[in-house]
């Protein structure tokens, strides 16, 4: 003999069936509450965008470079009084920085250590000497504040008929650079700019730059061995 089956339903459902048929009774509630569905959708969507956005090509570089801090700089100077142009190769792998010999100057390694910098140089005898530098005597074409302002996708508009090339806008005004172009390749970068320069006896001086940036992660710099 079987016996009867009672199916029971909890608190919860029951209250469950009520909402349903209520929102199906109530025609401004079901309006209102897709209204609200809707919206919430509209926002996260908008929030979709604004976090996923695709990242500008300046940036993605930039962020790479950062990340690296591993690459090769070959910068060009023009238009210097009494000199004409120059043009090094400057190196950088980590905390450290090889600068090579400029215009019959020293070559010579930097170090950064937390806040202090040390500078290597060869003595009058020839045998490389470690001191800590007050001053940082790395080359300010590009620090970190100026990297800052370069990258700022916003500051420039993609040149007509071009993939990879980028114009300073009209409206743009940097405080060391001027008529900045940025031409982008897979892994290098170059950067064509009028460069406010100080030098010394002349002061401040409008120099025609250019600077390559390539050979990312590929450099291998070693301090030399101080006495």
């Amino acid at each position: 003999m079987k016996k009867n089956t009672k199916i029971t339903h909890s608190t919860g459902d029951k209250k469950a069936k009520n909402i349903i048929t209520e929102i199906k009774k109530n025609k401004k509630l079901r309006i209102a509450l897709i209204s609200s569905i809707a919206t919430v959708l509209c926002i996260a969507i908008a929030l979709v965008a604004i976090f996923y956005k695709p990242m500008h090509p300046i940036e993605k570089f930039a962020l790479k470079l950062m990340a690296k801090r591993n690459f090769q700089m070959e910068v060009s100077i023009s238009d210097i009084p009494l000199l004409g142009s120059i043009s090094f190769v400057a190196e950088m792998d980590g905390n450290v920085i090889h600068i090579p010999d400029v215009l019959s100057g020293e070559e010579s390694y930097i170090e950064k250590v937390g806040d202090e910098t040390f500078e290597y140089k060869k003595d009058e005898t020839g045998k490389w000497v470690k001191s800590k530098s007050e001053d940082d005597p790395t080359l300010d074409l590009l620090s970190e504040d100026d990297l800052k302002e370069l990258i700022n996708s916003n500051n420039y508009y993609l040149v007509e008929g071009t993939k990879n090339v980028y114009r300073q806008k009209d409206d743009v005004q940097f405080e060391k650079f001027k008529n900045v172009t940025i031409t982008l390749e897979n892994d290098s970068c170059k950067i064509d700019m009028i460069a406010s320069v100080e030098i010394s006896i002349f002061g401040e001086m409008a120099l025609t730059t250019q600077i390559v940036i390539s050979k990312i992660g590929e450099m291998n710099v070693k301090l030399p061995s101080v006495a």
